[in-house]
């Protein structure tokens, strides 16, 4: 699992009832710490490579969250063989990430330094959170803390990073995954919006992609049970034939509709009711 420990702790606990979980977190990209544009995506997709060759690991079922997917995605391009299946959460491709777009970050630095912490801390939230799109209170105080914490404890190498970020965007792979790959992401996802998660897939020989209702970008934290319960189904291949066996839509209740990509075609399910 790529992302922060924060986003992906919950998720990891659920998957260890069915699979080894491993999460890995980036210095200079999920952690604290400098790591300039000039290290590409290669970069990064090799650094995941050295972990899991170290570790013994030789084939995998890797998830993405967010940046992570990006990170994920590229090493499935850079190592096929080495990847069983991809599940992306809140992920887009090259142009459908305005969180990093380095222009936004530079903005956000200069209210870094000018404004009193709180006061930034609470905008920043405002800004990443968004409305609450009918969520329950209990779904949404965590995701509102964690981006909180997170913002309070901004500093001048934190800014960086955003900027770095975004910069390295250059170097991520355009081309096709040849895994199987599911992109899911929240029906109200405002960072990385479901069309730009759905676009980067939609060329794919064999992926799938969905939204989880009432959620946003923080699908993993405001939505966990369902999350985790996709993510499940897909790594044990329970979705395998879900197109052949359209009624099993109907244990999605918290999906939206369903689209399959596979051979440049594509189907959409019915709506699950």
């Amino acid at each position: 699992m790529l992302n922060t420990l924060e986003m992906s702790q919950e998720q990891a606990a659920r998957v260890s009832a069915y699979a080894t979980a491993l999460r890995l977190a980036i210095p200079g990209v999920h952690l604290p710490g400098r790591l300039p544009a000039h290290f590409t995506f290669d970069f990064l997709a090799d650094a995941v490579r050295h972990v899991l060759d170290e570790l013994g690991h030789q084939r995998v079922s890797i998830h993405g969250i967010s940046y992570g997917g990006n990170i994920a995605y590229h090493f499935a391009a850079r190592y096929p063989d080495a990847v069983e299946r991809l599940l992306l959460t809140g992920t887009a491709g090259p142009g459908g990430l305005a969180l990093y777009d380095p222009a936004l970050w530079e903005s956000l630095a200069l209210r870094w330094r000018t404004s009193p912490r709180e006061e930034f801390a609470e905008e920043m939230t405002a800004l990443l959170t968004g409305t609450d799109w009918g969520l329950a209170a209990e779904a949404l105080q965590p995701m509102r803390r964690m981006v909180q914490i997170w913002a309070r404890r901004l500093t001048e190498d934190s800014m960086q990073l955003g900027i770095d970020c975004g910069l390295r965007m250059e170097s991520l792979t355009t081309a096709t995954v040849p895994v199987p790959a599911l992109a899911v992401t929240g029906e109200h996802d405002a960072w990385t919006p479901p069309e730009a998660c759905r676009q980067l897939v939609s060329a794919w020989p064999d992926a799938r992609f969905t939204t989880i209702r009432q959620s946003d970008h923080f699908v993993p934290m405001t939505r966990p049970a369902e999350h985790a319960d996709l993510a499940r189904r897909f790594f044990l291949g329970k979705l395998d034939d879900m197109d052949e066996q359209e009624e099993t839509v109907g244990d999605f209740s918290y999906c939206t509709a369903w689209e399959r990509f596979q051979h440049s075609t594509s189907w959409q399910s019915r709506s699950p009711v």
